[in-house]
């Protein structure tokens, strides 16, 4: 052990007192650390409890989408909070889902998650889907979902579902115009109702 000797006085006083405080603080930096170490090993056994999930900030469902080359910014068109058509069912030729994802620090690069589609609580549709952030704590996504069916109207859900939790979902009502060639149906290509099964075509993961 070390021993620190002063002179007595006021100027001896003024060191010891400097020593202290100085110990003082190197304790509560100790103390500190300790702390946020036992909150950060506390906060990971926690998420690997309950089986930690990715969040979703936005989730949006349009007609079709473009990414600037330059700026990287994403544009959604024709963005689906109505889907009208003048008969059931519709065959939507596409619908684009795009999502900003992030993770926490301590969570796994890559993260699989189902893509579930569903018309008044029934399932129309569910792909698994994965996403890579590549070391990053961001990532979007633009996916395109080809050949679904809308067998009647109702509320159509679009959810992204992850270890059974629903991590966003998007909502658009189909229903019925009752026009003879809207917009929605023109478009639509001509398949039976029991047609191929739809699919989804990923587009490129962009950070």
């Amino acid at each position: 052990m070390a021993s620190i000797f002063v002179w007595e006085g006021g100027e001896g006083r003024s060191v010891l007192c400097f020593i202290e405080r100085a110990m003082a603080r190197r304790r509560s930096h100790a103390q500190l650390k300790k702390a946020a170490d036992a909150v950060m090993v506390a906060r990971v056994g926690a998420r690997l409890a309950e089986g930690s999930v990715v969040k979703v900030h936005y989730i949006t469902c349009a007609k079709s989408s473009s990414v600037d080359s330059k700026t990287n910014q994403l544009s959604l068109f024709h963005v689906l909070d109505e889907i009208g058509a003048a008969a059931f069912p519709l065959h939507l030729h596409s619908v684009c889902v795009a999502a900003l994802f992030e993770r926490e620090a301590e969570d796994a690069v890559t993260q699989s998650y189902a893509l579930v589609v569903k018309l008044d609580g029934g399932l129309l549709a569910s792909f698994t889907m994965t996403i890579d952030f590549s070391g990053a704590r961001r990532n979007r996504s633009v996916n395109t979902v080809q050949g679904l069916t809308i067998p009647a109207a109702g509320a159509v859900t679009i959810a992204m579902v992850q270890k059974g939790k629903v991590l966003a979902e998007w909502r658009a009502l189909a229903l019925l115009t009752g026009a003879a060639g809207s917009p929605s149906q023109a478009e639509a290509p001509p398949a039976a109702a029991n047609g191929p099964a739809p699919a989804v075509k990923p587009a490129a993961m962009l950070n």
